[in-house]
This record gives structure tokens, C-alpha cells and sequence, in this order.
């Protein structure tokens, strides 16, 4: 799988800089470098790290210096606005490996849901893995015309993830299935069941408001 490459201009930051608000602060780190503080245009890092997310590698350039391979390793937002605020760049070496959250990528159509009017159910998003850089794949399809009976579902050790990269999530766990709309139905009716029940009040409850209200 072909990696895209992604390209992203930064700032040195110097002690008691400040931030303005088309910016954002961040670090750059790794085994073998020195930390440096960061100053990035908001934006720009927004639509790269839209497309970029955590699991494809970007060309830092800072101060128009030689471009440096790295990826976004965590990120700040603002509890309040949720937008990012603080990104921490890693640069990786060649010879160490790192630990990544590869992201699904479901592709196709399943039966069930195309023509027996299933529902789909996704119970994950991303797969946990350690791997030599030169190993990193951007993201993992699912094929989800695998999926062709309610009985059909796909674990994480059913994705055909390559022997050079560790598998951290459990390999038995589930990725996706689907549901009959018989079952989905049951289900509703059965939480709607429930919720009912929660807003009838028992008569008993009726009895004690009225001997307090006698009593005051």
C-alpha cells in the first residue's frame, strides 16, 4: 500500500513567545533528537491532520530546513471549543519500532444489510499495532462483503494484517457483524419496554405523597 506523502511548515519557538490565534503550539521529540518547540499555522495543520491523522508520516520543515519524517503522536484540544490547541510531533528512526493506531477503512457492501435489511454493527474503529516504520500501512480495509449471513463476522485476526507488524489489540476480538431486523426490532421494543416501566409510577408512591401531605 502506497504511502501519501504529507508536507507541513513549522516555526522554532522561542521562550516567551506568544501564541496568536491563526496558531497553534506544538513539540517535536524522538530517541535521538533534542525536544523543540513549535510554532504551527492552524489551519494548515488542521487539513493536513484531517487526511494525516496518526498513522501516516508527514515532512516537517521548520525554519525552511531539510524536511524531517515524523508523525503526529498526540494532540491537545480545548475542552470547551474542541479545537486542537497543542499537537506533539515524534520522530521515528529507522531501526526502532513504534506503536500505532491504525484505522479501519470499510469498504464494500454486505449482503445482509443490502439485501436482507440487517444492520451493520462496527465495534471497532482502529486496530492497536508495533511495527519498524518502513512496516506502517496508513490504514487497514474491511471488506464487508464478507459479510453475506447474520452468522458471518469478522475478528481482527480475519484483517490479513502482514507477520512484520505486532498485533496489540486482541486478535479474537470482534471488528464487525451484523444484526437481523428482526433482532433490532426485538431490542427496541424491549428498551422501550423499559422506559415505560420506568415512567409508571406505582401506586404505593401515590399513597406516601398523600400521608405527607396529610401529615402537613
Amino acid at each position: 500500500m502506497d504511502m501519501v506523502t504529507f508536507q507541513i511548515k513549522a516555526k522554532t519557538r522561542k521562550k516567551g513567545d506568544k501564541l496568536d490565534k491563526n496558531s497553534i503550539f506544538g513539540v517535536l521529540y524522538g530517541p535521538s533528537i533534542k525536544n523543540k518547540n513549535l510554532t504551527i499555522l492552524k489551519n494548515e495543520f488542521d487539513k493536513i491532520y484531517f487526511k494525516a491523522g496518526k498513522s501516516n508520516f508527514i515532512d516537517l520543515i521548520i525554519d525552511e530546513e531539510k524536511a524531517i519524517k515524523v508523525l503526529v503522536k498526540d494532540i491537545q484540544r480545548n475542552p470547551v471549543k474542541d479545537n486542537i490547541v497543542h499537537v506533539d510531533f515524534y520522530k521515528t528512526e529507522d531501526n526502532k519500532k513504534i506503536k500505532v493506531d491504525i484505522p479501519l477503512n470499510f469498504i464494500g457492501v454486505s449482503r445482509t444489510v443490502k439485501e436482507l435489511g440487517g444492520l451493520l454493527v462496527k465495534n471497532l474503529e482502529y486496530i492497536s499495532v508495533e511495527c519498524f516504520p518502513k512496516d506502517l500501512l496508513p490504514k487497514i480495509d474491511v471488506d464487508l462483503s464478507r459479510i453475506k449471513d447474520f452468522t458471518d463476522i469478522i475478528k481482527v485476526k480475519d484483517l490479513g494484517i502482514k507477520d512484520d507488524i505486532i498485533i496489540k489489540t486482541n486478535i479474537n476480538a470482534m471488528v464487525v457483524n451484523s444484526i437481523s431486523p428482526k433482532r433490532n426490532n426485538n431490542e427496541n421494543k424491549t428498551e422501550n419496554k423499559e422506559d415505560k416501566k420506568k415512567d409508571v409510577k406505582d401506586p404505593k408512591d401515590k399513597d406516601s405523597e398523600k400521608t405527607e401531605d396529610s401529615k402537613k
